[in-house]
């Protein structure tokens, strides 16, 4: 059983095309989830039989430098760690590894910034409005720093004279919204991790286990100590911290949310015929269309028979 997952999960649809695959990929509010989903498609277009989705389990890690994770095997069992040194793969085995953040001072002082082109209470808000932006020419991407954002891509526009002269030209349209989000870095947030004795500095991180399952322990007020199924991921995100990835086959996935919805459920309504139950877990595609996804098939006489 996988705990703590989130309730609602938006997704847009993305293109990886060269792979042959579809890929939906977006971004869950309501405990700060990230989701993705991918389905592989031949010559016929078809939804896979059980599609490893990965979703975001710990956002923003090293946002403080007081954050740690913990991540331990089962008893018994053992977590096996792959990444890379010096270009080359390494592999430790161990039952319990330690994340922590240590501040690393840059060689000199660097310019972080952006250009916000809106700002959003809604993913799909968002997506919209970026899809708005597209049309005027400006290449833009999603991004949730705390609420939703649109900005100009940053590839696109990578230097400060060029974010300068969007800003203006936009600014001399009407959009007196858009502004630069600039942030001058002394320092940054570099995550370590500590198996067997030993401290390793990387950026990424795998671990699998025996099992197949992991136990989180998130330091905090309160502690929050959650086991996942599947493997995991530390990479770097794109605010200049770290996300927790867990990579897990979508039926596992279901099996840890459908319980946690009917924990919330009071017992009197459980005992109550539904059309369709427990609440279907809506996504949202790029296109607009909403797609559901449901534990059981609609009972044929609930209308008639609930209470």
């Amino acid at each position: 059983m996988i705990e703590g997952f989130g309730q609602r999960i938006s997704a847009p649809v993305g293109d990886l095309s060269r792979l042959g695959a579809r890929s939906v990929r977006g971004l869950g509010w309501a405990s700060g989830l990230t989701l993705t989903l991918v389905s592989w498609t031949g010559g016929v277009v078809q939804a896979a039989q059980n599609p490893v989705i990965e979703v975001g389990i710990v956002q923003r890690f090293g946002e403080e430098q007081q954050d740690k994770l913990t991540l331990e095997a089962l008893p018994g069992e053992q977590l096996t760690l792959s990444f890379s040194t010096n270009g080359q793969p390494q592999t430790v085995t161990t039952t319990k590894v330690v994340l922590g953040i240590t501040p690393t001072p840059l060689p000199e002082t660097t310019l972080s910034e952006r250009v916000v082109l809106s700002n959003h209470r809604s993913f799909e808000s968002a997506e919209y409005s970026a899809h708005q932006w597209r049309q005027r020419g400006i290449e833009p991407e999603i991004a949730q720093p705390g609420g939703w954002e649109v900005w100009a891509n940053r590839e696109a526009y990578n230097t400060p004279l060029l974010r300068r002269l969007l800003v203006q030209n936009l600014k001399d349209q009407g959009f007196n919204d858009v502004h630069l989000d600039s942030q001058v870095l002394g320092q940054i947030s570099k995550t370590f991790f500590e198996a067997n004795g030993y401290r390793y500095h990387r950026d990424t991180l795998d671990l699998r286990s025996s099992s197949g399952q992991i136990r989180v322990i998130e330091a905090g007020e309160p502690v929050v100590n959650r086991v996942y199924a599947g493997t995991l991921r530390l990479q770097p995100n794109t605010y200049g911290t770290y996300t927790l990835v867990n990579n897990v086959p979508i039926e596992t996935y279901l099996r840890g949310v459908v319980p946690t919805k009917l924990a919330l459920v009071p017992q009197s309504r459980l005992l109550r015929p539904r059309l369709f139950w427990p609440a279907p877990t809506p996504f949202a595609t790029s296109d607009g269309l909403k797609l559901t996804i449901t534990s059981s098939a609609p009972i044929p006489s609930a209308r008639s028979i609930e209470a």
